[in-house]
């Protein structure tokens, strides 16, 4: 009778126990990408934080941005980043630890006489997007905007200073960084209407259990506390959305 409850015992416990968690990281600049073969960015550095914080060794799978939204739809066990949270995407994902705040906006190049501060307005205007991102999926709502796709925010940036389009919609840090990179100055750029202000989170997967993501949610205070988020928020020299 004991050999029988010992062993109840050892199954109820291997049944409680969860799968480890699978890592996804979106390819985005200033957000996750890979440099000299390591993982950088805000997310990125954030997660690798966060998982040795819990004693754990991140294996972190890159994929496109798009993709990554597209597959962690299906995936089991999974924690996902960096994704900003809006309304459709609510009943897909739970939402595990907010990591900062997001702009999405409309930006031309200085001295641009176009009417970046109004959509409604910007008829027969082609706009860059990033391929599969939010900025892709809100604008394509406008049935008369014109819009460039391309998979890489780098060569958006390159883009936009060449000329290829006349406007880029994105997020505003992703603006940023991508103009410092090529030497230039974003706030010279004219800065246009705000689409959508979003938090960016790491989010899970549905049948993520609540104990593995207050682990985690923990971990991400003790990250406060010690004050390593804010030396990850600055190393990347992340910027505040405009108001």
């Amino acid at each position: 009778m004991i050999r029988i409850i010992l062993l109840l015992l050892c199954f109820s416990g291997f049944a409680r126990s969860e799968a480890p968690l699978r890592l996804y990281a979106g390819n985005t600049d200033i957000y996750c990408y890979q440099q000299a073969g390591q993982f950088s960015g805000i997310a990125c550095a954030l997660v690798e934080a966060l998982a040795r914080t819990q004693g754990i060794e991140p294996d972190i799978n890159m994929l496109p941005q798009g993709r990554m939204l597209i597959e962690g739809q299906k995936a089991s066990h999974a924690l996902l980043f960096p994704v900003a949270r809006v309304p459709h995407r609510e009943k897909h994902f739970q939402w595990v630890v907010l990591l900062v705040e997001e702009a999405f906006l409309l930006v031309a190049p200085a001295g641009s006489t176009l009417p970046v501060n109004d959509i409604d307005q910007l008829t027969d205007v082609s706009i860059g997007v990033l391929l599969g991102g939010l900025a892709d999926q809100l604008l394509s709502q406008y049935q008369h905007l014109t819009l460039v796709r391309n998979h890489n925010e780098s060569n958006l940036t390159q883009q936009l200073i060449k000329g290829r389009f006349k406007v880029w919609g994105g997020p505003w840090n992703v603006i940023y960084n991508g103009y410092r990179k090529a030497g230039k100055d974003a706030y010279q750029l004219t800065l246009g209407q705000v689409f959508q202000r979003t938090p960016i989170y790491i989010a899970a997967s549905l049948d993520v259990s609540a104990e593995s993501i207050q682990s985690w949610q923990r971990a991400f205070d003790q990250l406060k506390a010690t004050g390593q988020y804010e030396h990850i928020l600055k190393r990347y020299d992340y910027q505040p959305p405009p108001k």
